[in-house]
């Protein structure tokens, strides 16, 4: 697997991925994250709902956190998948976590504005917390969301969970 790698072998290993135990993907990472075809085969299996998509985003976010970056055309396909934001709340956790990391092209954000908002309301507060980090983002890229965004983030500090409130506090208003 050095020129190219083996999907179906990729997604079956990551499929076995117990869900907890980050060892085992740091593992596969150090193994495979520095290799070219890393990036495209890595999204490729976090956009599709496989049993392997939890491995998956997690590696993908890994990978963002590790400074790599996506290239338009991936960073297009990330946010084209956005139905996949809807996966388990793991998966969904994930791609939230990755979104600072990704530019988000103007032809997307309004999807992804109605995703995040319906994240917003997900049972988990991580899910929460995130969605509305997310929804920041959008507004700081594309202005035009900024009026929207800033009601969403308005009744975030409304949200039961501590952690909620406390992520919108840590947000900076939108430049003027």
């Amino acid at each position: 697997m050095t020129q190219a790698c083996d999907l179906a072998e990729w997604r079956q290993r990551l499929a076995s991925w117990d869900g907890k135990s980050a060892k085992e993907l740091e593992a596969f990472y150090a193994r495979y994250g520095g290799e070219g075809y890393f990036a495209t085969t890595i999204l490729a299996l976090s956009t599709e709902p496989t049993a392997a998509q939890p491995a998956a985003t997690w590696l993908l976010k890994r990978h963002l956190e590790s400074g790599a970056t996506l290239s338009a055309e991936e960073a297009l396909e990330l946010y084209e998948s956005v139905a996949h934001f809807r996966a388990s709340w793991p998966v969904t956790l994930h791609l939230l976590q990755s979104i600072p990391f990704v530019p988000i092209p103007a032809s997307c954000a309004a999807q992804l504005v109605d995703v995040l908002v319906a994240c917003c309301a997900q049972p988990e507060k991580m899910v929460r917390a995130w969605a509305y980090n997310g929804l920041y983002l959008v507004g700081l890229q594309h202005p035009a969301y900024q009026r929207q965004v800033t009601s969403h983030l308005a009744r975030a500090q409304q949200d039961d969970a501590p952690s909620v409130r406390a992520r919108i506090r840590k947000l900076p208003p939108f430049p003027a």
